[in-house]
Parts: C-alpha cells; structure tokens; sequence
C-alpha cells in the first residue's frame, strides 16, 4: 500500500510502499535512508497519536493512501 510522508521541517512530501503487517520502525529506517536522521530523533504521528516503533501499520489504522506526519527531534546529544 502506498504511505504518504509529510515532512513538517521542510514541508516535503513522499510517498512510499509499503506492507500493511510492516512495523513502524521500519519506516523511521526508510526514512532514515532518505533524509540521514537517526530513527530516535524521528516522531511519527497519525490521527493525532504518536506511533509505537513496534506497531504495524494494520494496528495504527493506517491504509492504503493514509498521510502520515514526520516530526524531528533533536536528541539530548546536540544539546552537551
């Protein structure tokens, strides 16, 4: 199924394929891929809830078409 990703930063906007059965964490590693931000600084949101790296897709009621929003944190590294 396609995800539509909607980078807030930059305002970008992605789509990408995925499994229904696949993980959250598993797109905080594609995006990763794509955009070089380590997956503990990415927070994924969907109809107003955060998302658990755990969950699949199926269990957060995301479906085929379902916008997706990538926020990035900035870890307690940048901070020292």
């Amino acid at each position: 199924m396609n995800i539509n990703l909607q980078f807030h930063s930059t305002g970008k906007r992605t789509e990408l394929n995925f499994d229904e059965t696949d993980k959250i964490e598993l797109i905080k590693n594609s995006i990763r891929i794509m955009e070089g931000i380590n997956p503990q600084e990415q927070k994924l949101i969907f109809d107003g809830k955060v998302l658990k790296d755990t969950s699949t897709l199926k269990s957060c009621g995301i479906k085929d078409g379902s916008t997706i929003s990538v926020l990035f944190e900035k870890s307690s590294n940048f901070l020292k």
